[in-house]
């Protein structure tokens, strides 16, 4: 039996696993091309077979080991390993050099496959924040030491810190952990860190919050788990895939902060809970260093209108903490010590990013896009509640936006799944038979009516105004009432009593779980198609399962398959992509790159997508000065429109398309039009980019004949990918 135990098992374990995950890699190439649409350029690639294999490994020996080592034995194993596995996760998407950006689109917009360098899944035009904006700006920090300030974009002193939150330098990148893989590993390295750390911990984060507000009552450790946690791991693991791989939190993985504001209120909520817990004067002032850093990291995600509904939510799980642990914890003359030199800390610290941001604070908030927007709410659809599920399809099919969607694409119509009203339903049950015991629920249920009635409603101003309310919007407000039905429904159920003859109650769960499903098939119906309504359904009821059968076997089974539902729709909407290749290694790039190490100057991109093409530059590290302007470039405007005639135009967060011409304007032609909001289309001489300090022009297209007043060009390279490197010219 020790022979068994020690060799026979693990040796079948070995087996099987290779197997199995020799069967995915030969299996994938037509699952890619049937789930993404997508043509693999690499499928003979024998290094993106490998990876594919290494990393369907891990799946398949966790499968196995369920069988071979039994359920209980392998789960108690993870769960007491979790912070170790996440770890060696990490390491892993390090060490491979693999990330989930789409900058495998860089590709396709030059005219190529679109499939370089893909392990998984397929790059997404609609994330283009993240592969033209975020991960470029991270890029292109390499070229500038990782400096606060960058000459690369406008030639002028662009802030990398505050707006878009590029590694940087400085005594407050403390706040920004994800960044630090960038700072001390370069730029592909610290993509693959960021981009898997940031999901790893929020996973396991998610993961402890939800052990931590399932507990019921019994002796806690110092990880908030009672003595009754074990029978709540699976619906900690539920609840943490609802938030971590769901569709809002995928679509936006990588712009906007959303992944870091939820690690900073869970985790910081999660301290806090500790610090009440304990007594040790060190562990509490090292506690306190850790909840600083949470909000640190929640400030500076700099996003209000997600950042001030989510406050309401930490708020209420901040006095339910307060109110449970009332009368059991005692704060000492040394404890409000190091209370205050955290405060100063802390201060210091934000001190030092107010003194070099200001400026850049105070230009966007008088910017006409985005400026400080405000709303009062009001103008909700109940649909949107009743169609939360439909995000699942979102990465399998090409989103086509309907009258009933609570967005324009993908990305503005993914949401948490919430399964709603199912957690008001059963923490209305639980409140009246527990006599409105369960202070959480209360104050959730609050949370939410509040929430509910600014969406639905809206508020009079003076309200929004000082709640705070008009700093966000409708749809933003709408990601954090659904976020507090989810944290509402793991709690509701974890404190349900379901009898062995309850069946109006469990009746009940599943026609609500099933009405999420036909309600976002209804929502959809043009887009999902009946064969997402039976996964739909299949999901739904699985979940149903999973939340209310006290049978174990069958709770096993379907949480297990609610779980990979969720996590593989959530890992689906990213591509796993290796190196940055597409970004860093374009012949055109690399053939301006070898010009200006030759005689440094200037740089701009004219022609066809001309303002997407700035970014390729700067991120390698050519300073172009149609590149992206996150506050307003005033010392060129003020060199090229003097009146200040065209201020309305380009006050503004903006892309630069640049049209070339051999003329100056003409009576009904206009220097800058908007067509979007965050888009400026130019019409511009040769004169002109002279004046602003341009020397060196990247052209989408022949301009070679292109000449004005004393300038023209000439060619000194060649055409690349549709693109040509030419000289400004003084004197014909």
């Amino acid at each position: 039996m020790v022979v068994v135990e020690r060799y026979l098992k693990p040796l079948l374990l070995a087996v099987c696993t290779a197997l199995g995950a020799s069967a995915i890699v030969l299996i994938y190439p037509a699952a890619s091309k049937y789930l993404f649409q997508t043509e693999l350029a690499d499928t003979q690639s024998l290094y993106i077979v490998a990876i594919r294999w290494i990393l369907a490994a891990p799946v398949c020996a966790l499968v196995f080991s369920w069988w071979i080592f039994g359920w209980h034995k392998v789960n108690d194993c993870l769960h007491r390993r979790r912070f170790l596995i996440g770890a060696l996760i990490i390491a892993l998407f390090v060490i491979l050099n693999i990330n989930n950006s789409s900058l495998g689109y860089w590709d396709a917009i030059l005219g190529k496959s679109a499939g370089n360098g893909l392990v998984f899944g397929t790059p997404r035009s609609i994330r283009s924040d993240e592969f033209i904006v975020n991960t470029p700006l991270a890029f292109s920090q390499r070229y500038n030491n990782y400096a606060y300030f960058s000459t690369l974009f406008g030639n002028r002193a662009t802030d990398m810190f505050i707006i878009k939150d590029a590694p940087v330098w400085t005594a407050a990148e403390i706040f920004r952990p994800f960044h630090w893989g960038y700072l001390l590993l370069g730029s592909e390295r610290g993509l693959a860190f960021y981009s898997s750390a940031r999901l790893v911990v929020l996973f396991l984060v998610s993961y402890q919050f939800f052990l931590l507000i399932t507990k019921s009552g019994g002796q806690q450790n110092e990880l908030g788990e009672s003595q009754s946690v074990q029978e709540h791991r699976g619906l900690s693991l539920i609840g943490a895939a609802l938030v971590a791989c769901a569709p809002i939190v995928q679509w936006w993985y990588a712009v906007n902060g959303l992944v870091e504001m939820i690690i900073a209120a869970f985790l910081s909520v999660l301290l806090f809970s500790l610090y009440l817990r304990t007594h040790q004067e060190w562990k509490r002032f090292a506690l306190g260093l850790g909840i600083m850093l949470c909000a640190g990291m929640f400030i500076l995600t700099l996003y209000p209108a997600w950042q001030i509904p989510l406050i309401f939510i930490l708020l209420i799980l901040v006095v339910w903490l307060i109110v449970t642990h009332w009368g059991t914890t005692v704060m000492r003359p040394w404890d409000w010590a190091s209370v205050v030199v955290t405060v100063l800390i802390f201060s210091a610290l934000m001190l030092t990013v107010l003194r070099s941001s200001l400026p850049t604070i105070q230009a966007t908030m008088n910017t006409v896009y985005p400026g400080s927007r405000e709303s009062n709410g009001g103008g909700g659809q109940l649909s949107w509640l009743f169609s939360t599920m439909s995000g699942l399809a979102f990465p399998f099919r090409e989103f086509v936006a309907t009258a009933h969607a609570s967005g324009g694409n993908s990305t503005e119509a993914s949401s948490f799944v919430t399964f709603f009203p199912l957690g008001i339903v059963l923490a209305g049950i639980n409140l009246v038979k527990g006599k409105g015991k369960d202070i959480l629920a209360m104050l959730l249920l609050v949370i939410i009516a509040f929430l509910g009635l600014y969406i639905f409603i809206g508020f009079p101003p003076s309200i929004a105004a000082v709640t705070g309310m008009s700093h966000t919007t409708v749809r933003r407000a709408l990601v954090m009432f659904e976020l507090a039905n989810v944290i509402l429904l793991i709690r509701a159920v974890s404190h349900m009593e379901f009898g062995a003859r309850d069946y109006v109650l469990y009746g009940l769960v599943t026609v609500i779980c099933l009405l999420q499903a036909f309600g976002a098939f209804f929502a959809y119906k043009a887009y999902l198609g009946y064969i997402s309504l039976a996964v739909l359904v299949v999901f739904s009821l699985v979940t149903a399962g999973a939340l209310i059968t006290r049978f174990k076997v069958l709770a096993r089974i379907c949480t297990l398959f609610s779980v990979a539902l969720l996590v593989l729709s959530g890992i689906s909407v990213n591509p796993i992509q290796y190196s940055a290749s597409p970004l860093t290694g374009q012949p055109a790039i690399e053939q301006v790159e070898s010009i200006q190490r030759g005689t440094p100057g200037q740089w701009i991109v004219v022609g066809g997508q001309s303002s997407l093409l700035a970014q390729l530059m700067v991120a390698n590290g050519i300073p172009t000065s149609n590149a992206l302007s996150v506050t307003p470039n005033m010392q060129m405007w003020k060199i090229l429109d003097k009146n200040g005639s065209y201020a309305q135009e380009y006050n503004r967060y903006a892309y630069m398309n640049v049209m070339l011409v051999d003329r100056a304007l003409q009576q009904d032609e206009k220097m800058l039009t908007v067509t979007v909001p965050d888009r400026i289309d130019a019409v511009l001489n040769l004169e002109q980019l002279h004046r602003i300090g341009v020397r060196y022009i990247l052209a989408a297209g022949d301009i070679e004949h292109i000449t004005y007043e004393h300038f023209s060009v000439r060619k000194i390279g060649s055409t690349i990918s549709g693109l040509t490197s030419y000289e400004i010219v003084e004197g014909r």
